[in-house]
């Protein structure tokens, strides 16, 4: 290739360019998960998001006490009402 049209032919395929391929055995990825949210709800979402992934025990039994905390509401015992 000639110097001129090196110049007018910037880039283009080299060795060693580019991101590195990965074999399909080492490839892993997350699954989507498509979800609908305010942007309200969507931000606690991110929030319990990065709690997940920073320690997944820990937000496991947040979730549960969550979760026992709203079958109590739900069920009425007077406790967990709104107070009016």
């Amino acid at each position: 290739m000639s110097e001129d049209t090196r110049q007018e032919k910037r880039g283009g395929r080299r060795a060693g360019a580019g991101r590195p391929r990965v074999t399909a055995d080492k490839r892993q990825e997350r699954p989507n998960h498509g979800i609908r949210a305010w942007p309200d709800e969507w931000g606690l979402i991110q929030r319990f998001s990065r709690a997940v992934r920073l320690d997944k025990e820990m937000a496991s039994v947040a979730l549960e006490i969550l979760e026992k905390h709203i079958e109590k509401r739900e069920e009425g015992d007077g406790q967990h009402d709104e107070k009016h």
